[in-house]
Order: structure tokens, then C-alpha cells, then sequence
């Protein structure tokens, strides 16, 4: 079972503008955060979906395998958008970043999708984020702002 974060004094607040990218003629606006991803053997940096429909967090199978997660269950069920498909659950650490500053470090354990190509970032859903920070998504602004959560 995954860990609970604890409320902690060092959580700061912080916003970040939508990550834009090109898709065809258009350009995607999405609420991407650029992350840290730390295994047991090396770390990169990437982007990551802050995801409000998803009660887990998924890492992409390319990035577990690049930084070393360890595994802690295997062939776990997970229903998303495209159906149920098979995970491994990996211990995982990843830093939000802001510029060049680490804002916080989270912990626990993660969904990676036995299939490549499911995910194309790491989706950070309500387990952990959501507990550490309330988020508001600023459509019009194409921001995302993640305040200390408060209350119980």
C-alpha cells in the first residue's frame, strides 16, 4: 500500500504556466510540471501531468527502467482512459522543480505500465500531490497553482 505524505512546514507554494508543445498544425497546452526522477541508479529530468482524474500516480516504463525503480508488486490492474491494462508498482522519489530549485521531494510507490507507449510523461494523480498540495487549474491563465494543502 502506498505511503501517506506528511503536512510538512517546507512544503512552499508554487504555479507554473502550461507546458506547451506542438501536436500537427496545433499546439498542446497541458499542466505539466518539470520533475526529477530519482531511481536507484540514476535520476533524469522530465515532465510531469499534474492529473486530477487519476487516483495514482504512473510512470512511464521507458523512464522506471532508465533511472532503476525498484519493483514491489507485480501484474497489478489499473483502469485509465484506454481500459484496464497490467502494472508493476515501483518504489519511487521524484522533486518538483521550479527553474533550478527543488520546491519538494515526494516519495511512494507508483503504477508502471507493463506495456510501453501507454504514457508519454509521468502523471502525478491524487495520491500523493493532491495530498500535499491544493491545486487550482487556471484555464484562461493556462496556469497551474499548487498551494500547502489545509485542513485534515
Amino acid at each position: 500500500m502506498a505511503h501517506r505524505p506528511r503536512r510538512d512546514a517546507r512544503v512552499k507554494p508554487f504555479h507554473q504556466r502550461y507546458v506547451s508543445y506542438p501536436v500537427g498544425q496545433d499546439r498542446q497546452k497541458l499542466p505539466l510540471l518539470h520533475v526529477r526522477l530519482i531511481g536507484d541508479v540514476d535520476t533524469l529530468t522530465t515532465i510531469a501531468l499534474v492529473d486530477s482524474g487519476a487516483t495514482t500516480t504512473f510512470i512511464p516504463p521507458e523512464l522506471a527502467e532508465a533511472v532503476v525503480l525498484r519493483v514491489v508488486e507485480r501484474d497489478v490492474s489499473a483502469i485509465g482512459a484506454g481500459g484496464s491494462f497490467l502494472n508493476d508498482v515501483c518504489e519511487f522519489e521524484v522533486e518538483l522543480l521550479k527553474k533550478a530549485e527543488t520546491i519538494y521531494r515526494i516519495k511512494g510507490e507508483a503504477h508502471v505500465p507493463k506495456e510501453t507507449g501507454k504514457l508519454p510523461y509521468v502523471v502525478l494523480g491524487r495520491d500523493y500531490l493532491f495530498e500535499i498540495y491544493d491545486i487550482t487549474f487556471r484555464e484562461r491563465k493556462q496556469l497551474v497553482v499548487l498551494r500547502p494543502a489545509t485542513g485534515p
